[in-house]
């Protein structure tokens, strides 16, 4: 999907969004349980699953590829991102 035809628009940190039209369509979803690894890796093994983070921490400002490993995530979830695996990432 090209970025032009993605109809978010975010105006004084309130979020806007409007999915009419964008192609995305999700037929189902499922709650994995909060703080459950074998939970995650079990929806992560199925298809891609979206997670919220607390994204303004500072691991995350320093991260720039691989498996994310950090325990420094904090609590206050400000931002959804896509798990899409698990693992190693060889290094």
């Amino acid at each position: 999907m090209a970025e032009n035809s993605y109809a978010y628009q975010a105006k004084d940190g309130s979020c806007r969004y409007d999915g009419r039209g964008t192609g995305v369509r999700a037929s189902s979803n499922t709650m994995v349980s909060a703080n459950s690894i074998s939970a995650m890796k079990s929806a992560v093994s199925q298809q891609p699953i979206s997670v919220l983070i607390e994204a303004d921490r500072s691991v995350f400002s320093a991260y720039r590829s691989g498996v994310f490993n950090n325990s420094g995530c904090g609590t206050s979830l400000d931002h959804a991102v896509s798990v899409v695996g698990y693992g190693s990432d060889g290094n």
